[in-house]
């Protein structure tokens, strides 16, 4: 690229001065008009119209929170409620108790069938005749 000469610099410095207070005056111009325009809509009814059902918006927003703060007050009392109803009807020992009842009869059960297994150990835990014959439990020739 060519050097430029001092007379080009000179010219260039000029321009870019001339160019850069044009500039400066139409962006000066359209900063007035932007403000003053800006200014014009806040007296219109539009505007007004906004700003008012922006303020109903905000308002049910906050009747909206009021009522939903209500509500989770009465979910709090009610779970304390029903705290309360576990401790005062004993569910935590009448469950306890229920277990190990359950755990009684469930032993005694298991007591009972493998008596009934020892009973019937050809059966016992097979679901299938195959399965029973394979293992040389029938025999079709025995008396019954």
């Amino acid at each position: 690229m060519a050097k430029l000469t001092p007379e080009q610099k000179a010219q260039n410095k000029i321009h870019t001065k001339a160019r850069d207070a044009a500039f400066r005056e139409r962006k000066r111009a359209y900063d007035a008009a932007v403000k003053k325009a800006e200014a014009d809509l806040l007296e219109t009814s539009e505007h007004k119209l906004m700003a008012d059902a922006a303020a109903r918006f905000e308002s049910a927003l906050s009747e909206r929170e009021r009522r939903r703060s209500e509500i989770q007050n009465q979910i709090w009392a009610l779970q304390e409620k029903i705290k309360s109803l576990e401790a005062t009807l004993g569910v935590a020992d009448l469950n306890a108790a229920r277990i190990e009842t359950n755990k009684t009869f469930f032993h005694l059960k298991a007591a009972k069938m493998t008596e009934v297994a020892a009973q019937f150990p050809d059966v016992a835990n097979l679901y299938s005749a195959a399965h029973w014959e394979a293992l040389g439990h029938y025999n079709p020739s025995a008396p019954k």
